[in-house]
C-alpha cells in the first residue's frame, strides 16, 4: 500500500504546436499531511505541473498517482472531476451572486459526500475559518482576505485527497499575506490535509512549507527541506536562485578555509560574515543595497595572489557603510 499522499513520477509535456518543453522528467512524492511548495521564476513549468496533478493539463511522459489510484500515465488520463482534489486559485473564482455560505457548499453538490451531510460541514468550514459572520454575505461585501479563506473554504469542504494552491497570496498586501500563510498553515496542520503551493516567493516558500520543490526550466532542480535547499544547494541555478550569496570556486573557498561541497563550490551567505574591526579579513565596499532595517554590502576581498572576490555581507542599516569604504570582516 503506498504511503503517498501524491506520487509524480518523470513526468514530461511538450506543447507540439510549438515544440516547447514545459515539463522536463518532473518527479516529486508527498506524504499524508505534507505541505510543500513548487518554488521558481515566471515560466519555469511549477503551474503547468500543478495544472497537470489537477488534471487540467495531459502529460505527454511519466505518471501521477493519488495515493493507489493513478491518475495519469501515456496510457490513460482521469477526469479532473474524479481525482477529488481542492484547488485554489489566485484570482479565487467565486461565484459573485453567491452568499459566503453558498460559496462554500457550492462543490459538496457533486461529491460524494452524502446530502444529509453539507450544511454541517459548510457551518463547520465557515467556524474553522472565522467566517461565520460573514456567512450571508456576498463576495463584494468582504475583504480580500476574508474571499481568499472562502475560497480555501470550498476547496477543504470537499474532503480532497490534496489541496492545490496556485500562488494563493499574490493579491494580498505583505502583511495579510504573511497571516493568512501562517493562519492556513496551522490549519493545514490541525486539519492533516496534504497541500502543494504553487509561489515565486522564497519567503513565503520558505514559512509555508514542509518540502520545497525548486524548479527551473521545467525541472525540479532539487527537492527537500528549506534549510536544505538554502544551506545545501546542490545545483548552481539554485545556489544562485534561492536567497543572497556568493557562489565560490575551491581556489576562492581556499583563503577562508571553507570546504567546497562536493560540487566543488561553496555557497556564503551573508549572515556568515560580520563586520569587525579586529576582523582578520578586509575588504573595499563596491555598492550599498538599503533593506529597511538592514543594508546589504556588496565588498570586493583581494587575496594575495588571486583575483578579487566578491562578498555580500548584512549588516545594521545604521552601520553608515559607502562605496569605496574599507572595511574589515570575520566569520560569525
Amino acid at each position: 500500500m503506498s504511503t503517498f499522499t501524491l506520487s509524480v513520477s518523470d513526468v514530461s509535456l511538450v506543447y507540439p504546436e510549438s515544440d516547447t518543453q514545459v515539463l522536463n522528467h518532473a518527479s516529486l512524492t508527498l506524504s499524508k499531511g505534507e505541505i510543500a511548495c513548487l518554488l521558481g521564476a515566471s515560466g519555469c513549468g511549477k503551474t503547468t505541473l500543478l495544472r497537470c496533478i489537477a488534471g487540467f493539463e495531459k502529460p505527454n511522459q511519466g505518471s501521477i498517482y493519488l495515493g493507489e489510484t493513478l491518475a495519469s500515465s501515456e496510457n490513460y488520463f482521469l477526469a479532473v472531476e474524479q481525482r477529488h482534489i481542492g484547488m485554489v486559485f489566485q484570482d479565487y473564482a467565486l461565484f459573485p451572486h453567491l452568499s459566503v455560505r453558498q460559496n462554500i457548499g457550492f462543490g459538496l453538490r457533486n461529491s460524494v459526500i452524502k446530502k444529509s451531510e453539507h450544511a454541517g460541514i459548510v457551518t463547520e468550514t465557515l467556524a474553522l475559518l472565522s467566517l461565520s459572520e460573514q456567512a450571508e454575505q456576498y463576495p463584494h461585501q468582504i475583504s480580500g482576505g476574508q474571499q481568499q479563506r472562502v475560497a480555501i473554504g470550498r476547496a477543504i469542504a470537499v474532503k480532497p485527497k490534496i489541496l492545490l494552491l496556485d500562488e494563493p497570496f499574490s493579491n494580498l498586501d505583505l502583511h495579510l499575506r504573511e497571516r493568512l500563510a501562517h493562519d492556513l498553515r496551522q490549519l493545514l496542520k490541525t486539519q492533516n490535509i496534504t497541500a502543494l503551493m504553487v509561489t515565486h516567493d522564497q519567503q513565503e516558500a520558505f514559512a509555508f512549507a514542509d518540502s520545497i520543490g525548486v524548479m527551473h526550466a521545467g525541472k525540479i532542480e532539487q527537492w527537500g527541506s528549506a534549510d536544505a535547499v538554502y544551506h545545501h544547494p546542490e545545483t548552481d541555478y539554485v545556489a544562485n536562485f534561492i536567497g543572497d550569496g556568493v557562489v565560490l570556486n575551491a581556489s576562492q573557498a581556499k583563503p577562508f578555509n571553507l570546504k567546497p561541497n562536493h560540487h566543488g563550490v561553496y555557497v556564503l551567505r551573508p549572515e556568515q560574515l560580520k563586520l569587525d574591526e579586529q576582523g582578520e579579513y578586509s575588504a573595499q565596499v563596491i555598492s550599498s543595497h538599503p533593506q529597511g532595517h538592514s543594508v546589504l554590502l556588496r565588498c570586493r576581498y583581494m587575496p594575495a595572489e588571486q583575483e578579487g572576490i566578491e562578498l555580500l555581507i548584512r549588516c545594521p542599516a545604521h552601520t553608515g557603510m559607502i562605496v569605496k569604504d574599507e572595511i574589515r570582516f570575520s566569520f560569525s
